[in-house]
């Protein structure tokens, strides 16, 4: 993997708070020699030694894994997401006028899904589900901390935590052949997966096939989908 950090979606740079106590929080850890803590760091100043840490360095981490290249960039956005808060809660902010439509030229535009976070309380054990009974690619990992799981261009990134935090469902893409589905759910089945719901049509999409879903638990019970869009008879 690069040297950059993925974004890590737990930490929201709408407060700034927050994420002061967040760095703190790591620099305390990591001062103590918290293996799991000190990894963060490895990316963007390579191994270090605990009783050198600075809370800036921790600041530039948690900022690169928010998604910034820097704690100031990363401080400039939380403070300007208050300030937006605050001013929609006062009724301050400026509103449409009647018939008035939103400026979509403005928008961001975005085309692809570069990548999906779930967590995790055991990255070996995720590992040996998504590869091993999934059949995706470990494309890279930050040891104890999290690991990338290809997925035709996406990547799942599955962060080590104490609790597993709710997910949206991911649904895996099966090919639109009859029975396939139905034969691939058995297939977990066999492997000890918890199904949650057998195959089943849900509806008839606008190209005439027939829409197929299953759904399925990892082992930490992120809730996963197959979808099949099967032309009907």
């Amino acid at each position: 993997m690069t040297a950059s950090h993925p974004v890590d979606p737990r930490l929201r740079p709408d407060n700034l708070e927050q994420l002061r106590k967040h760095a703190k929080q790591l620099l305390r850890s990591a001062r103590n020699g918290d293996e799991t803590a000190l990894v963060r760091f490895t990316p963007v100043f390579g191994a270090v030694q605990s009783d050198s840490l600075r809370l800036s360095q921790a600041q530039l981490v948690v900022a690169r894994e928010a998604g910034f290249s820097s704690w100031p960039s990363l401080h400039d956005e939380a403070t300007w997401r208050q300030e937006t808060r605050t001013k929609h809660c006062l009724g301050t902010a400026t509103p449409l006028l009647p018939g008035e439509a939103i400026n979509t030229d403005e928008s961001l535009k975005l085309q692809a899904i570069d990548q999906i976070g779930l967590t995790c309380t055991d990255l070996d054990e995720a590992e040996r589900f998504y590869c091993g009974v999934l059949g995706l690619q470990l494309s890279g990992d930050v040891p104890g901390v999290m690991k990338f799981f290809a997925c035709d261009g996406v990547n799942i990134v599955m962060f080590r935590s104490d609790v597993v935090a709710p997910n949206s469902i991911i649904y895996f893409r099966v090919p639109p052949t009859p029975g396939l589905i139905e034969r691939q759910l058995g297939t977990l089945k066999s492997k000890g997966v918890c199904v949650e719901s057998d195959a089943h049509v849900i509806a008839r999409n606008w190209n005439g096939c027939d829409v197929w879903v299953a759904f399925f638990r990892d082992p930490f019970g992120n809730l996963l989908g197959l979808k099949s869009d099967v032309p009907a008879k």
